[in-house]
């Protein structure tokens, strides 16, 4: 008879089970199960979410770092190109200084048309030499104590209004250069 009780109590558990009558403890045991289940998940979630984090935190940083790799060497690429053509202006502007007779006539009192035929003589020299230069857009000469002025831009690059513009600038600096002030180009 007991083996037909136990037969008739996991009937009428059964037969409860599909009619939604739990215990206690097997309600316990599903929401521990659930609970459980709810616990994993979200720890692979935050598991998850810190490693996205992290990712995402090197990943920016990475492309950061090579974007200020990129520009340091344009920067540098382009400062070596600024000081090879300063160079070679240097280098140009030296020959003519040492070998135009003009720099050395422009520096002693003349008449006014000896002093002007020097000073486009020097001014046609430069022009001829630096504008086969692609950095040089402009040859400006100051002579006669320098209040005379023959210049000559490339007018695609430079507007009729920036060449006056440098035209003042390099005036006033020479004049205040040579009264002995340390004035400077702005």
């Amino acid at each position: 008879m007991s083996q037909c009780s136990l037969c008739y109590d996991k009937k009428e558990r059964l037969a409860g089970k599909r009619e939604g009558i739990f215990t206690e403890t097997e309600k316990k045991k599903t929401w521990s199960l659930n609970r459980m289940v709810v616990l994993i998940m979200m720890a692979g979630y935050a598991a998850l979410l810190i490693l996205l984090s992290c990712m995402d935190y090197y990943l920016v940083a990475d492309y950061q770092n090579r974007g200020r790799e990129r520009e340091s060497g344009l920067l540098a690429e382009a400062a070596e190109g600024v000081e090879k053509a300063a160079k070679d202006l240097d280098e140009i502007l030296y020959d003519i200084y040492a070998k135009n007779k003009n720099f050395e006539a422009l520096t002693t009192l003349q008449e006014e048309t000896v002093e002007y035929s020097n000073a486009y003589e020097l001014f046609d020299a430069m022009k001829s030499r630096l504008f086969l230069q692609e950095n040089m857009h402009g040859v400006y000469i100051f002579y006669g104590a320098f209040q005379k002025c023959l210049f000559q831009c490339d007018k695609e690059i430079v507007s009729f209004d920036s060449q006056m513009e440098i035209k003042d600038r390099l005036s006033v600096q020479l004049s205040q250069s040579r009264n002995g002030g340390y004035g400077r180009l702005s």
